[in-house]
């Protein structure tokens, strides 16, 4: 591919392989061995407190620690996560609630 930029010649060869995609770019810079490293560090460092008041988080199955969810229960908050398989809970209770469409 040639073309003239302010009246300068340049010459590209064409590439003969597409160009990458974004995830493509991503795993590249962000290699999935050194995100998994990196987030086992962040979680572990994690402090939940009172900044969790009113608040949710979603905890991937990887992470799942029950002393963490205890923290987040004992600070107001709340939290979203799969179970392990080998766990067996127990429902404690079921709210419903029901909007009137009727009420202003």
């Amino acid at each position: 591919m040639c073309f003239y930029i302010n009246n300068l010649y340049i010459s590209a060869p064409m590439s003969p392989r597409p160009l990458p995609t974004l995830e493509d770019s991503l795993r590249e810079m962000f290699p999935e061995e050194w995100l998994r490293e990196l987030s086992k560090k962040l979680v572990s460092s994690l402090k939940i407190g009172p900044w969790i008041k009113d608040r949710i988080l979603l905890v991937d199955l990887g992470f799942y620690k029950t002393q963490m969810f205890a923290r987040i229960e004992e600070n107001g908050g709340y939290f979203v996560s799969r179970i392990r398989k080998n766990m067996d809970p127990i429902l404690v209770s079921v709210e419903i609630r029901f909007v009137d469409s009727n009420s202003e």
